[in-house]
C-alpha cells in the first residue's frame, strides 16, 4: 500500500505529466515485444472500432514505419488516439504521420514518429477476434482504408470546385 508521501506526489503531478509517464511506460513495454490490450472509448473509428471493443496494440521497431492504412496508436495531448495512417511525410523534424479517423472526412494534424506508441494488431469484438495482420482481416482493413482515402480526396476536390448558383 503506498504511503501518504507517495500519494501526495502523485496528486501533485498534472494530468499531462501523469499521462506522459504512462505513455513512456507503455511504449517501453511494447518495445520489449509485449502486446497491450486497451478498451476503445470513442466512435471515431467506427464501424471498424466501436466503443466497448478491445484493441490489441503491438509495438513498432524504431527502424520500421507504419504502412498506409494501418491503424496507428499515438499520443495526442494527454490522451492516446488510434486513427488510420493516410500519409507519411519527411521534414526537418523527421518522419511524420498524417492520420484520419474513419468517421470523419478531415485528417488529424501530423504527428512525429516519436509520438507513435504502436499499431492496432487486433480487435476483440465480444467473442470475435479480428487479427489485422492475417488474411482476410488485413485485406478488409486495407479496403476500408482505401474507401476512407477516396472519401477524403473527393471532399478535397469538391472544396476546390466553385459551385454556381442556378436561378430558377
Amino acid at each position: 500500500m503506498p504511503d501518504n508521501l507517495t500519494l501526495r506526489a502523485h496528486q501533485e503531478l498534472s494530468q499531462m505529466e501523469y499521462s506522459q509517464r504512462v505513455f513512456v511506460t507503455l511504449k517501453d513495454g511494447l518495445a520489449q515485444g509485449k502486446s497491450v490490450t486497451l478498451p476503445v472509448v470513442s466512435e471515431s473509428m467506427s464501424p471498424l472500432l466501436r466503443a466497448g471493443d478491445t484493441i490489441i496494440i503491438k509495438g513498432i521497431d524504431s527502424q520500421a514505419r507504419l504502412s498506409r492504412f494501418e491503424i496507428a496508436v499515438f499520443v495526442s495531448g494527454d490522451a492516446l488516439c488510434c486513427h488510420r495512417v493516410i500519409f507519411r511525410l519527411h521534414n526537418l523534424q523527421g518522419l511524420m504521420y498524417v492520420t484520419k479517423p474513419d468517421k470523419s472526412l478531415d485528417c488529424d494534424e501530423p504527428f512525429s514518429s516519436s509520438d507513435l506508441i504502436g499499431k492496432v494488431a487486433g480487435i476483440k469484438k465480444g467473442k470475435i477476434f479480428l487479427m489485422l495482420e492475417i488474411f482476410p482481416w488485413r485485406q478488409l482493413n486495407q479496403f476500408l482504408g482505401c474507401i476512407h482515402l477516396l472519401l477524403f480526396e473527393l471532399k478535397s476536390i469538391f472544396k476546390r470546385c466553385p459551385r454556381k448558383k442556378i436561378a430558377c
